[in-house]
């Protein structure tokens, strides 16, 4: 049986966007809040917080890198993850890399964090 499923494991396909002839730019970046199902959401201090309807949040995080895995690929530095998720702060973005724990390649900024399945691992289980 393991021999089977060696044989017939594939990649996972990392050119999604093209696939669908989907552009970068027409994927809506920031996260949503689930009180108002706007994109509004702003990290502020642990939390992520609504700047509509006031709705706080602790953890969006890992489903939204979740997203951006499955989007864009395994790759992703400091300016992409503040681009995607609508954070203004270099330092902000930069602690939240640091608390996950990625591998890295690259110094300065050419830094490269390497997104995995095993973050997400609670989360794909759970859905």
């Amino acid at each position: 049986m393991i021999k089977s499923l060696k044989r017939k494991h594939t990649p996972l396909d990392t050119e999604i966007l093209h696939k669908y002839q989907v552009d970068k730019k027409d994927i809506i970046t920031g996260i949503k809040c689930e009180g108002c199902n706007q994109f509004l959401m702003k990290k502020h201090m642990q939390h992520w917080y609504c700047t509509g309807c006031k709705h706080k949040e602790s953890q969006l995080l890992i489903p939204n890198l979740k997203d951006y895995y499955f989007l864009f690929g395994e790759q992703i530095t400091n300016s992409q993850l503040r681009e995607f998720l609508q954070i203004e702060s270099i330092y902000t973005s930069s602690r939240i890399l640091a608390k996950l724990n990625l591998k890295v390649t690259g110094t300065g900024k050419k830094t490269v964090h390497h997104l995995s399945l095993n973050l997400f691992k609670s989360e794909i289980g759970g859905n």
